[in-house]
């Protein structure tokens, strides 16, 4: 390799490589208690053990007392069985170190795909977007796992339309993956119809080409995301999401945007827009109802800004690079290998640095609002057996500890009725309650010191306190004797 080679290969890696090991070493870092902010982590790790121990895929609940027995769709087996490996192997650390290293390979990727159209000025701006989007999301959750598969599908559907062809066949194995890991693969099968779609408004003259090709990889792609332990019912489920309205204020992450806070969706819709008035940017009309689409849905639930931060990018790369006359000279396909000879000893030796770190300070959960520890083990066994009445945030931990849960994150699994009950409970109101103390015959509850729960039952002379701290109030029917 000739040295104006090396230096052109090393000068288009720069981006992707800085993107890439940043976020690697970010999250090993300074992002690793954040990564745990979600009690479901808890429960997806406990599916996933149990799916390994037995070799077959949960079709029913045995983790709650409400719902036990009751079907579930575990949509997301694949993701929970690669967390509950990775827990069984390397503990707390290996699952910051995959999470780390699935934002960092997102970002990577997003990068090099934006060098295809863009300078590294936009590139890096870019990125840097789509890098505090991420933080939104930044969970040790099976979306995360499907990320990489996300920029990767809308990154090929893309650089298909530029290049004036069908998407390669390759990329089906990436939905047969997809639609294993995570629910969001009806999104690739949306993108995909979006710019079939496109192409045959641009190119009506070429009809039945892009028909056949643009059609045939859709339906294609839409035959590969059925194969799943769980057809029809997986298939079908993000469907149901949409008629279960109540979920959406109760989960946080189904929750509208907060913009009274900092957040990256704000800041980066504003610099949009000063940039595309101030230098006149156009889109084509197709790609900007696409965007559209993308930030009406991060404003109905917070889950979404991820989207608009991630595709975003990629949908106005394009016309960005026109708009900028910044198309960048694109490296020759054998300087693929090139680029990949002088990435790989950097990726191995900073990251290797970074995961040194993580091996010499290993992470160690403590109590938090999602890991109630102290109180958990002030609750005797003879009670842990008994129903109780929990926040939603322990549900998790009280399933890796073998306490069966009122309620937990499967919202489509409980239904939107169910969900509907425990808001009105949860928020004191007293009938509905009352009603469920009464029903479920609930013998002590575990909530939050702010709970209007708490207040209500230290006000009932039917109630006591067993425990309490800074994270969790236990309560026990005065008729239960709580000794063990």
């Amino acid at each position: 390799m000739s040295s104006i080679t090396a230096l052109q290969s090393l000068r288009h890696s720069v981006p992707p490589l800085i993107a890439g090991l940043a976020a690697y070493g970010i999250a090993l870092s300074s992002c690793r208690e954040m990564i745990f902010r979600d009690s479901d982590t808890y429960w997806h790790i406990v599916a996933g053990q149990w799916m390994l121990a037995h070799h077959a895929v949960l079709h029913r609940d045995i983790y709650s007392f409400t719902a036990n027995g009751a079907p579930w769709v575990t949509h997301e087996w694949l993701a929970e069985i690669i967390m509950a490996w990775v827990y069984d192997v390397a503990g707390w650390s290996g699952l910051v170190a995959l999470c780390a290293l699935l934002s960092g390979l997102t970002l990577y990727l997003l990068a090099a795909h934006l060098g295809r159209f863009l300078g590294s000025g936009a590139v890096a701006a870019l990125t840097f977007f789509a890098a505090f989007s991420l933080l939104v999301v930044l969970l040790a959750r099976p979306h995360l796992l499907a990320l990489p598969i996300v920029e990767l599908w809308t990154a090929e559907l893309i650089l298909a339309r530029a290049q004036l062809r069908r998407p390669g066949w390759w990329l089906l194995s990436f939905m047969l993956l997809w639609a294993n890991l995570h629910g969001s693969f009806l999104l690739g099968l949306a993108l995909t119809a979006a710019f079939g779609l496109e192409t045959l408004i641009a190119e009506p003259a070429d009809w039945r080409k892009t028909c056949l090709g643009w059609g045939g990889f859709g339906i294609a792609a839409t035959l590969v995301a059925m194969i799943t332990p769980n057809f029809p019912d997986g298939f079908l489920l993000p469907f149901r999401f949409v008629g279960m309205n109540t979920m959406f204020s109760i989960i946080n992450e189904w929750r509208s945007p907060n913009f009274q806070r900092v957040d990256p969706l704000e800041y980066g819709l504003l610099a949009f827009m000063l940039f595309g008035f101030a230098r006149g940017l156009k889109l084509p009309v197709f790609r900007l109802l696409l965007l559209l689409g993308l930030v009406y849905s991060a404003f109905q639930h917070i889950r979404n800004e991820i989207l608009v931060g991630l595709l975003g990018p990629l949908l106005i790369a394009a016309p960005l690079g026109r708009h900028l006359a910044a198309l960048p000279v694109r490296l020759a396909a054998m300087s693929k290998f090139r680029t990949a000879v002088i990435e790989l000893p950097i990726i191995l030796l900073i990251g290797g640095v970074f995961t040194a770190e993580l091996v010499h300070d290993p992470v160690h959960r403590h109590d938090d609002r999602m890991t109630p520890g102290a109180a958990l083990n002030h609750v005797p066994d003879n009670l842990r057996r008994l129903p109780v009445l929990n926040d939603l945030g322990f549900a998790g931990y009280l399933i890796f500890n073998g306490v069966k849960p009122f309620i937990d994150g499967r919202a489509d699994m409980y239904g939107g009725e169910f969900l509907k009950t425990y808001y009105d409970a949860e928020s004191a109101n007293s009938p509905v309650l009352q009603r469920v103390l009464k029903q479920y015959d609930i013998a002590w509850t575990m909530m939050p010191p702010t709970s209007p729960v708490v207040a209500v039952l230290d006000a009932s002379p039917d109630w006591i306190r067993l425990y309490s701290d800074d994270f969790a109030v236990v309560q026990v029917r005065k008729s239960i004797n709580p000794a063990p």
